[in-house]
């Protein structure tokens, strides 16, 4: 690390271990009622998240794993059909997971906007895993 990062991150440090120190009770209060927000939050959620959340993760699971297991072609009309095989077989998954658990009129269109959505999902997070990873090894 460079010196001027490693004097930022000090002061940071200081800066931190500063507030805590001066104002121990009422952070940790804070940071309990911070937390106590978030799990009434979580609890109070409706059903039709949970069968979003999850029909997204599993959607998204789907979709690695065909991509792990399906070579990738040389040929780039094949390569394209692969990618379209994959998104059709995720987003067909993401969306009998979603309509399975709502079973309404309204649960079909939340069912097709997680389908429809799947690719994009994914796309979102296998990009962010990759900037960590290259992140914590030192490449970007």
């Amino acid at each position: 690390m460079s010196k001027a990062a490693t004097g930022i991150a000090g002061i940071s440090l200081t800066a931190v271990v500063t507030l805590i120190a001066a104002n121990g009770e009422r952070f940790i209060a804070s940071l309990s009622s911070g937390w106590d927000l978030a799990m009434r939050v979580l609890q109070g959620a409706p059903l039709g998240l949970w069968a979003v959340v999850l029909s997204w993760l599993l959607g998204c699971l789907l979709i690695a794993w065909v991509r792990h297991y399906w070579p990738e072609p040389e040929a780039r009309g094949a390569m394209h059909r692969r990618v379209l095989a994959v998104d059709i077989l995720g987003a067909s998954a993401a969306f009998a997971v979603c309509w399975t658990q709502l079973r309404t009129g309204l649960g079909i269109a939340v069912s097709a906007i997680a389908g429809l959505s799947i690719p994009f999902v994914y796309r979102a997070m296998a990009a962010a895993g990759s900037a960590v990873v290259a992140r914590l090894k030192g490449q970007a």
